[in-house]
């Protein structure tokens, strides 16, 4: 049980970052402190670690150690699957709103023209004729004007007339007979002239209209709900994570102390900084316990201090404590 709790140890600590990774993803654009959606049982992190108590409703005690684990890992699991899947299906909406959106912006070459030209520019229904759409550079307007009649044949005489202008571009109509539209393209990319890929229809205008308004609506319910959904799975998640500490320090205290068990378990949170202050304290409290730090051993000079100093240093390099210790690494905005 000590190996398989070690690996839903880290597995839960990477749910629970993900979690908190989405909350963080949604709320970039929003003036809301993500701890402040970060809660568990309605209570801060720490607020719930410092008045931690066994949930003995949903993992009851008369249960085996490994049927609660077993339960704690399907909890974990099932929210796992169930937020990747909505974030998945939230990200495909989001870049199919933003592939719209970016059409909506930009310079007159690439920008989105629905709504910019009218029915009235073009030359609609006729069997052998076309309008077409050009963005000019403004420093080529002399050049489109003076050129764009004899770039090829079957251009139509003075059909060009200007729609609308940015800082950068200008879009210009061109009628022309539809059998050379591609010779006429070729030598617009030449001289530099932006043909836009534009058909003037009332119906797709519609359309895609209320394509983005529908799909602009859709991203914005899926995105509450996915807020929603990930605050509430934060609470869970976080919650089976700390049971299944304190399933850990069980376990490892049996191991280490024997039956019947007799320890107190508590949760220290040490100031900024204060991390190996609060080793030394304990491994001075607890350093009887076991180990190297059981020890009363003198240095050449006498000095028991220097002597049980150095025993703390080789604590520090193996990583062994005279007590079962388990971090908590949560940092949100890591």
């Amino acid at each position: 049980m000590s190996d398989d709790l070690a690996k839903f140890d880290l597995a839960f600590e990477q749910s629970t970052l993900k979690i908190s990774d989405i909350l963080r993803t949604l709320l970039r654009n929003a003036q809301t402190d993500l701890n402040s959606q970060l809660t568990v049982n309605e209570k801060s992190v720490d607020q719930y670690i410092k008045t931690f108590e066994w949930n003995t409703t949903k993992y009851r005690i008369d249960k085996s150690l490994q049927e609660i684990t077993e339960l704690l890992n399907q909890e974990v699991t099932s929210i796992d699957t169930l937020m990747k899947h909505k974030m998945s299906n939230y990200t495909q909406v989001k870049g199919s709103l933003q592939n719209l959106q970016r059409k909506e912006t930009g310079n007159l070459a690439v920008k989105n023209l629905v709504g910019i030209v009218k029915k009235e520019h073009f030359v609609l229904d006729s069997e052998y004729l076309e309008t077409i759409l050009v963005a000019v550079p403004r420093n080529l307007y002399k050049d489109w004007l003076n050129n764009y009649e004899t770039l090829t044949q079957m251009v139509v005489p003075r059909s060009s007339q200007k729609v609308v202008e940015d800082d950068e571009y200008g879009v210009f109509t061109v009628t022309l007979f539809k059998r050379i539209v591609e010779d006429f393209s070729h030598r617009c990319r030449e001289e530099k002239f932006v043909v836009r890929d534009f058909k003037y229809d009332e119906a797709a205008l519609t359309n895609q209209k209320k394509d983005l308004e529908e799909i602009t609506a859709t991203e914005k319910e899926q995105q509450t709900t996915l807020l929603q959904l990930a605050k509430t799975n934060f609470g869970e998640i976080f919650a089976s994570w700390i049971h299944l500490k304190a399933l850990r320090i069980f376990v490892e205290s049996v191991l280490r102390y024997g039956l019947p068990p007799d320890f107190a378990a508590m949760a220290v949170k040490p100031k900024h900084k204060m991390d190996r202050k609060a080793r030394e304290v304990l491994n001075t409290q607890y350093g009887h316990l076991g180990g190297i730090h059981g020890q009363q051993v003198q240095s050449k000079s006498g000095d028991a201090d220097e002597a049980l100093e150095q025993q703390y240093q080789s604590l520090f390099d193996n990583d062994y404590h005279p007590y079962v210790f388990f971090d908590v690494r949560w940092d949100p905005e890591r």
